[in-house]
């Protein structure tokens, strides 16, 4: 699997490299009925209402009051994903209710923090943990269509290059997290 052609970071988030698989999207909003997805671009914005990363508009710095329903895959890596997690868990003790697509790094600083009690050993009161079976596959049909057109990748062979149809999957598990509406 070619890592650098899922995370390649020379390519902007508005290109569609990471956008939620559409079925995936589709299953958790039957269930949960999402009115905000507070880090999108204006492509990839799945919820009614949005906060769009290229319109300038910062999800991280924006209030989520009013909204019953976030739906949040945020941009992925260490710094940024820890920023994100500890934001709906702050804005889930406000009354929202805040569903996250996020990567499966349980031995993180921010999963024991924000999402598991290590004293009774399982998630938080309020707080559901759904781990993924299999990879998701992120990106957009234009960023595949794009993807496959390209001979190389950062100077590298492109391993897609007019592969029609292959994609790669997530170079990392994902998991499912509920942070349900608390009171402070």
């Amino acid at each position: 699997m070619n890592t650098d052609l899922m995370f390649s970071e020379n390519l902007k988030p508005q290109d569609g490299e990471h956008d939620t698989p559409q079925d995936f999207y589709n299953m958790l909003d039957k269930e949960f009925h999402f009115d905000l997805d507070p880090c999108c671009t204006t492509k990839s914005q799945k919820a009614p209402n949005g906060f769009c990363l290229d319109k300038g508009q910062d999800g991280l710095a924006e209030s989520w009051d009013g909204y019953k329903c976030a739906f949040m895959n945020p941009p992925y890596g260490r710094s940024i994903t820890d920023k994100w997690v500890r934001k709906a868990f702050l804005e889930s003790s406000r009354h929202i209710q805040v569903v996250g697509l996020i990567p499966g790094r349980i031995d993180t600083k921010w999963f024991h923090r924000y999402i598991w009690d290590d004293e009774i050993n399982m998630p938080q009161k309020g707080i559901e943990f759904r781990p993924q079976q299999g990879r998701l596959i992120f990106g957009s049909d234009e960023y595949w269509e794009w993807l496959w057109e390209q001979h190389t990748i950062h100077n590298k062979p492109n391993s897609l290059y007019h592969q029609y149809g292959k994609k790669n999957a997530a170079g990392f598990p994902s998991m499912v997290i509920v942070w349900h509406p608390r009171h402070p």
